[in-house]
């Protein structure tokens, strides 16, 4: 996909964002970057793992070039749920919740929240959220990367 057509999506796709959560379309959208499987998984899991996308502050929205953005609904929400997690960032969403545990936790359950209405609205078969067990008594557990 080129940069315009990513762009176009990223745009169509925070607007949705906006009408299915609340979050406002920001005024600078953020960087969002296709990338090989191979590297994507090398950043995040050090090993072949489930890995599509990930947000990060700092770099923007890392997407695996493999995605069929044009054609699957599915695939753009994988985008979708990644800007979720941008727009939560800048609201600072869960910055009160005690533990980095319990904000992934939250972060997560909202994401797919969203991507589900996203894809139900789409017509599409909503994903199945996974159930973390929350299992936050230590500070310093955190839920699985997805």
């Amino acid at each position: 996909m080129e940069k315009s057509e990513l762009s176009e999506l990223v745009a169509q796709l925070y607007a949705a964002l906006h009408l299915l959560s609340g979050y406002p379309v920001p005024e600078t959208l953020p960087r969002v970057v296709t990338m090989p499987k191979a590297a994507l998984q090398n950043l995040i899991c050090d090993r072949p793992c489930q890995v599509r996308a990930v947000y990060f502050p700092a770099l923007g929205v890392l997407v695996d070039d493999a995605l069929n953005l044009r054609g699957s609904e599915y695939d753009r929400s994988i985008v979708l749920h990644e800007l979720v997690h941008h727009a939560q960032e800048r609201a600072g969403r869960f910055e009160t919740l005690p533990s980095n545990c319990q904000r992934r936790a939250a972060s997560e359950d909202e994401a797919y929240q969203i991507q589900n209405r996203y894809l139900m609205n789409k017509a599409q078969e909503p994903m199945r959220m996974p159930r973390f067990g929350l299992a936050c008594g230590d500070e310093g557990s955190t839920p699985p990367v997805r």
